[in-house]
């Protein structure tokens, strides 16, 4: 079952005394609600029912992993290229970004920012700002669906910032499947620094890890690979997405079984026929070889590496389990292997500068 659920502008808004916010969020547990009081008539268990989603979706899936308000309603999970420890360092995914950005935020900042978007479309009294907004044509509300991307904390749904508590109480025991592509990060990279040259790689660094810079680039130096921007998009794949999936993934691990993987076919098409650097395996590739499109053909070989990727996902849907270790990472590939993120991906590295920064050896950026 694949429900939709609200996006754009109110999938995500939230205004000074709106009693309810996360609405897209609300909308998913209804679907999940739904398929408990169901799924038995279609045939389905509603006792092994496995919540899934992808980028956005996995954000959602773990966000849920973490809410009060999921209790009960599915069983296992599947979080793909979108972890709740993911975030996005200074300046890896605009030049003009001089923060880290993150999914959610407390409630002061998402009603200031649906203020500022309520009134920059006329809807100035705070009163009225939600009905004028829903009067509004969609042309006029579209163009804002960016600035919605994040999540309140602080609410019934999300009381706390999933990744400070990566698992509610009632979902200790949820087994959890993730993992990411192997150039997570390239799409963002790659049109924030189209030009990048050998001066644009040390600037990057240099302004988005400050002090650490010199072990950055030490770590991931410049003549290992193809070009700057080839570079620079393996730091922030590592940084932003693939060792924090690794680090959730020791959270989870505490309290009931976890496989992680990674997707690595340097040939996968991207989904939105973007241009990148090749070879590389983007963020969103791996959807093509899990949801076969005709829009995006895939070789009789992809055709048989997503065989394999789907069957992994139906195995842990249906028992809960795949056939990998825990340890390490399975990585789906012309050749599958089982490979170890802390080396391949530089997550001993990262984790290192994590436990400097936080002056104590903390194992994880969350607790479970």
């Amino acid at each position: 079952m694949t429900p939709n659920y609200r996006l754009g502008i109110f999938g995500n808004l939230a205004l000074p005394g709106m009693p309810e916010v996360n609405l897209g969020l609300r909308d998913q547990l209804a679907a999940l609600r739904w398929v408990r009081a169901n799924i038995r008539a279609f045939g389905g268990d509603p006792a092994n029912v496995t919540l899934s989603g992808e980028s956005a979706g996995g954000l959602s899936t773990c966000t849920l992993l973490a809410s009060p308000a999921a209790a009960g309603l599915f069983a296992k999970a599947i979080v793909s290229s979108g972890s709740c420890t993911t975030s996005y360092a200074p300046y890896s995914i605009d030049s003009q970004i001089p923060v880290e950005v993150s999914t959610w935020y407390d409630r002061a900042t998402t009603d200031a920012m649906g203020t500022a978007a309520a009134r920059s479309l006329g809807c100035t009294d705070a009163r009225t700002a939600l009905a004028c907004l829903r009067r509004l044509p969609a042309d006029r509300l579209v163009p804002l669906t960016s600035q919605f991307g994040l999540l309140s904390i602080g609410t019934p749904t999300v009381p706390r910032a999933p990744r400070t508590q990566l698992r509610a109480a009632w979902a200790r025991n949820v087994p959890v499947l993730a993992g990411n592509t192997a150039d997570e990060h390239l799409g963002w990279i790659f049109p924030a620094y189209p030009a990048a040259t050998a001066a644009t790689y040390r600037q990057v660094i240099r302004s988005g890890f400050g002090v650490d810079a010199a072990a950055v680039e030490r770590q991931y130096p410049l003549n290992r690979y193809q070009s700057p921007i080839v570079a620079l998009g393996h730091i922030y794949s590592d940084r932003n997405w693939i060792c924090p999936t690794v680090e959730a993934q020791r959270v989870y691990a505490r309290t009931a079984p976890t496989w992680t993987y990674l997707f690595a076919d340097p040939a996968a098409p991207t989904i939105d026929g973007a241009k990148v650097p090749r070879p590389s395996t983007p963020h969103g590739s791996d959807v093509a070889y899990t949801f076969p499109d005709p829009a995006v053909p895939l070789t009789r070989a992809q055709r048989v590496l997503g065989d394999r990727f789907i069957r992994a996902w139906a195995t842990f849907a249906r028992t809960g389990a795949v056939d990998w270790p825990q340890a390490g990472a399975r990585q789906f590939a012309p050749r599958d292997s089982q490979v170890d993120p802390d080396t391949t991906h530089h997550c001993a590295f990262w984790r290192a500068l994590d436990q400097a920064a936080a002056g104590t050896p903390v194992r994880s950026r969350g607790r479970g």
